[in-house]
């Protein structure tokens, strides 16, 4: 799975700085091991302390004048080992709309809102085999959100790199 993939190993701690990555609770050892991996705008990170790796794909939308991430958009297994997607957005939205998804101009999917921090909400949308399936060939993605002022906004995007992450992820 990762011929011709750019593989950085790094100390397990350094990956709790990234949201999501590493589970609540979980314990930190000198003996445990992240790998990343860059698959077009998609960073795989993969926990290989466990008897199977534990793989989780991020993609960010990065405000480029401020450099500020907008967006952060995760595909990994839930604690039931199903495909998910959770969205991490800023705290000004509408709950009620959620997050929608458009893979190449297909139609339209939800992900709902589960959990608001201070800093950031989480939406989470399952992946059933044909959802991750359409979302393993798409090259773009149209993500809206809906302000707190009732402004929608558009993020569309190319996502080259999903495929092999998503393979990573072993779908």
């Amino acid at each position: 799975m990762r011929t011709g993939a750019k593989c950085i190993t790094v100390a397990a701690v350094a990956a709790t700085a990234v949201v999501g990555m590493v589970p609540e609770g979980a314990a930190q050892t000198a003996d445990r091991k992240t790998v990343t991996i860059q698959y077009g705008g998609w960073k795989v990170t993969c926990d290989e302390a466990a008897a199977s790796a534990v793989c989780s794909a991020a993609f960010r939308v990065v405000n480029t004048n401020t450099n500020a991430t907008i967006l952060t958009w995760l595909v990994g297994r839930g604690n039931d080992g199903q495909l998910l997607t959770e969205f991490f957005v800023p705290t000004e939205i509408l709950i009620k709309p959620g997050v929608s998804m458009v893979l190449e101009d297909g139609p339209a999917y939800r992900a709902e809102f589960v959990a608001c921090g201070r800093s950031a909400c989480k939406a989470v949308l399952p992946l059933d085999a044909a959802l991750a399936s359409e979302l393993a060939s798409a090259t773009k993605a149209t993500l809206s959100l809906t302000a707190s002022n009732g402004k929608t906004t558009n993020f569309s995007m190319g996502i080259d790199g999903i495929a092999a992450a998503m393979a990573e992820l072993g779908n």
